[in-house]
């Protein structure tokens, strides 16, 4: 997601991804279909650069420090009552 690239992946393994947004997630196990999803974006140039930048915009949003100390304050809050 950092670099910026394209993803593909299982739907157990892409929590962080939405489907055809920012990431191809295909069923687990259906190795069919990941393999057809890998040649999508092989073949399809502005799909597969489309879903590398909204990857990164993604992980930005979540994980920039901001994000990260409201999360943080919100967990203390929590605990603290």
């Amino acid at each position: 997601m950092a670099a910026q690239k394209a993803i593909v992946c299982f739907e157990g393994s892409g929590e962080l991804l939405t489907d055809k947004i920012d990431g191809l997630l295909v069923k687990n196990g259906n190795t069919d279909a990941m393999a057809d999803a890998i040649i999508e974006i092989l073949k399809n140039r502005d799909l597969r650069k489309n879903l590398g930048k909204n990857a990164r915009h993604t992980l930005v949003g979540m994980y920039d420090w901001i994000s990260l100390c409201k999360r943080l304050e919100d967990v203390y809050s929590k605990i603290l009552g």
